[in-house]
């Protein structure tokens, strides 16, 4: 019990989870999908096909299997990795509920894009592996970091702003290499994480009510004239004491002159 404590005041400590829930799961399925030979893996991963589960537009990240090869388990190692750098980092700023809530909307609009414009074009698709909701909290994390300096697989040194470009890329070049129509649906959900991220959305703020106190984004000129205005309740409040103090001391000034002359 002292082993499974320690884990839960860890998970409690660092603030995010939601993001160690959803590596956690990840290890999990992707075990049992190795372990099963995949059997059952048509229950999750989402196909424009016949007999489609429709919840499959939400759990085709669970569709993964990547023990199959080592090419594929170093590629589920660095996406684990990584969700754990950004997800946490995101999750900590936006607050648990609206992490998971913007894990679960990009994984639905993606699927939603990716399917329907397949269906569409006549294009078969397949959708499996947690890279598409991913990218989308990547892109999150790049717009609210873009001049942060990070270094991509311990050596190449990039800024979020150039990070997230370089996504939209990987995306283009992941979904589009066999039809390019795919490619640019894969970025669909990444623009739409862009004006998300970047508050340009009316309707749908990033954070609670805008950013970082309490979820709330607080804008420089709101944030400015809250503290100048508490500046100037704080010297009213000592220039109220001072003043009083004064009048206390020269009663009792008075009271000691006027009782020597008694």
């Amino acid at each position: 019990m002292g082993l499974i404590d320690d884990f839960k005041g860890w998970i409690k400590k660092n603030g995010a989870p939601f993001t160690v829930l959803l590596v956690a799961s990840f290890v999990v399925s992707s075990l049992i999908l190795w372990l099963n030979h995949l059997h059952g893996i048509e229950q999750v991963w989402l196909a424009n096909a016949p007999m489609t589960p429709i919840w499959t537009f939400v759990t085709y990240p669970w569709a993964y299997m990547p023990l199959g090869n080592g090419l594929s388990l170093m590629f589920f190692a660095f996406l684990m990795f990584w969700l754990i750098q950004v997800g946490m980092s995101v999750e900590r700023e936006m607050g648990t509920a609206r992490f998971a809530a913007l894990w679960f909307g990009a994984t639905l609009l993606a699927g939603m894009v990716m399917i329907g414009g397949g269906t569409i074009g006549h294009i078969p698709v397949g959708l499996a592996a947690p890279y598409l909701p991913e990218s989308a909290i990547t892109v999150v994390w790049c717009v609210r970091n873009r001049n942060t300096s990070i270094l991509l697989y311990g050596f190449i040194p990039v800024t979020g702003f150039w990070l997230g470009w370089a996504t939209a890329v990987i995306n283009v070049l992941l979904y589009g290499a066999g039809n390019p129509v795919l490619g640019i649906l894969s970025c669909v959900h990444l623009a739409i994480a862009y004006f998300f991220a970047a508050d340009k959305i009316p309707f749908l703020p990033y954070a609670a009510s805008g950013g970082y106190q309490h979820g709330r984004r607080i804008k420089p000129n709101e944030k400015e004239a809250t503290t100048r205005g508490q500046v100037r309740y704080d010297q009213t409040y000592f220039d109220e004491v001072k003043r009083r103090e004064t009048e206390r001391a020269e009663q009792e000034r008075l009271k000691k002159l006027f009782g020597d002359e008694e």
